[in-house]
């Protein structure tokens, strides 16, 4: 009886060692099919900033990344991305009311359409836009 319950434990220790070892040998196959798989996509920019756009990485898709000299991913002023928009100079006042969010009335203001950028001494204070002849804030930059 003795004998009986000794070979029993030696076959469960063989099946559960045998089990261990074809886990381990699965998950160096996998390892190895992820690593050669055509079309797998790795994250070739973990350890920079990604831009993200509506909820989609498109780090991917720009034409020319800065970096540098020690890796990090450099950011450009915010102005760089506005060339093509209409720039309203505002005066300090006015300033200050689209800085805490205040709609301003479009008069003396050059008729635009869609978003312009409000500026006061060449400094970007909000993205604007001009609805039935008043100016709200879209988008306040406390730069």
């Amino acid at each position: 009886m003795k004998e009986l319950k000794e070979r029993l434990i030696k076959a469960k220790k063989l099946k559960f060692m045998r089990n261990v070892i074809v886990g381990v040998i699965a998950l160096l196959i996998a390892a190895f099919i992820i690593n050669i798989a055509p079309g797998y996509k790795r994250d070739k920019y973990k350890d920079v900033v990604n831009l993200i756009i509506d909820e989609h990485n498109v780090t991917e898709d720009l034409k020319n990344m800065l970096y540098r000299d020690n890796g990090v991913f450099p950011l450009l002023p915010v102005e760089t991305f506005l060339c093509g928009i209409t720039v309203i100079a505002l005066t300090a006042e006015d300033a200050l009311k689209l800085k805490n969010g205040q709609a301003l009335p479009a008069q003396g203001v050059p008729p635009f359409a869609g978003i312009a950028a409000a500026c006061l001494e060449n400094k970007l204070i909000a993205l604007i836009e001009n609805k039935e002849n008043i100016i709200s804030p879209i988008r306040v930059f406390n730069l």
